[in-house]
């Protein structure tokens, strides 16, 4: 009886195990069908960031580079970046362009030079999303727009406004401000009428002295514009020129003139040559691409970036421009701010 008894225990603990046994295969025959549609295991997406010029500027490259950096490591498993600078490429602008198409799933275009090519990469790889920064009706191209008139009306508000004060040195008692461009083209229209619109709401016999260097990386140009601009009377220089620009800084406080500077908050950087900087911010526009992309989000053709979206502005918030400039200088930037994205002051 006792036997039987034992006999009868086995037997039931075997019949479990079969069981266990039997569950555990089927949970692992499904976790096997699961794996390819998990994402932790998906292959990741290709993102190609392709640039013209110095990917260390300290202005809009870095920005653009610094945010694609960021995703990468909030995403790690989700994307795989690559920053393709076309400027140093042997071969030809355009295959450069298709073939970083070619190895990507999506591509960042953040120069305008490059668009005369999109037409035809965006043709060839239609499972590619394509994304520049500039404005154009390409059918399948996503563009985004910087609202640049935004920020630079508010630069030239404060360079009529700071022009000729007696309590910040070296400014000279003149109605003359200057404007350095990279180059005086539609891509730029924003900035120079921005810049003239913001000078003249303050007061309209400001003369705006307008030059361009004619690219974005001669420094030794933009720093003799500067310097003759400064012969001429000017003693506030808006440099819209990217690289360029840090021409005209390096030479500013040995030659008597102060800078705004512009993408990035450059007057951290140097605040004895810079009052205050109009910030474009291309990190935030190619963070936000890529993470709508990740998640499947639908970005639309256009996407218009300016002072509401916190993506264009003048960096009046750093403690080296609130050292540089007067408080009701100040003061009066963040009111013309707050009718702009209010609708209330309309820039054309």
């Amino acid at each position: 009886m006792l036997l039987c008894v034992a006999y009868s225990k086995i037997y039931i603990c075997r019949k479990e195990m079969d069981g266990i046994i039997k569950k555990s295969i089927i949970f692992l025959l499904l976790f096997t069908l699961m794996i390819p549609s998990c994402s932790a295991f998906a292959t990741p997406r290709r993102v190609t960031l392709l640039m013209g010029g110095n990917p260390n500027d300290e202005g809009f490259n870095l920005a653009c580079i610094t945010g694609l950096e960021i995703i990468q490591k909030r995403h790690p498993q989700k994307i795989k970046t690559f920053v393709v600078n076309a400027q140093d490429a042997r071969e030809p602008i355009s295959d450069v362009i298709n073939s970083a198409a070619q190895n990507s799933d999506l591509l960042i275009v953040t120069i305008p030079d490059y668009k005369e090519y999109l037409e035809s990469v965006v043709k060839k790889n239609p499972t590619v999303k394509v994304v520049t920064f500039d404005k154009t009706d390409i059918k399948g191209l996503s563009a985004v727009v910087f609202r640049e008139e935004e920020g630079s009306f508010l630069a030239g508000a404060l360079a009529a406004m700071i022009t000729g004060r007696t309590d910040v040195d070296r400014l000279v008692p003149s109605k003359k401000i200057g404007l350095i461009l990279g180059r005086d083209d539609s891509a730029m229209s924003g900035f120079k009428n921005g810049y003239i619109a913001g000078a003249w709401y303050i007061d309209r016999n400001v003369e705006v002295i307008t030059e361009s260097i004619g690219n974005f990386i001669d420094t030794e140009k933009c720093k003799n514009i500067a310097i003759a601009m400064k012969k001429r009377g000017v003693s506030v220089i808006f440099t819209a020129a990217g690289a360029a620009g840090l021409g005209a800084i390096n030479a500013a406080k040995e030659n008597g003139y102060w800078v705004i500077g512009v993408d990035n908050e450059q007057e951290v950087k140097y605040p004895d040559a810079v009052l205050v900087s109009v910030v474009k911010r291309g990190g935030y526009a190619v963070y936000k691409i890529v993470s709508d992309f990740i998640a499947g989000k639908e970005s639309g053709d256009y996407i218009s970036i300016g002072i509401a979206e916190d993506g264009m502005n003048i960096s009046t918030w750093t403690r080296e421009s609130k050292h540089n400039i007067p408080a009701d200088i100040r003061n009066k930037l963040d009111e013309i701010a707050d009718k702009i994205v209010n609708k209330l002051l309309i820039i054309k």
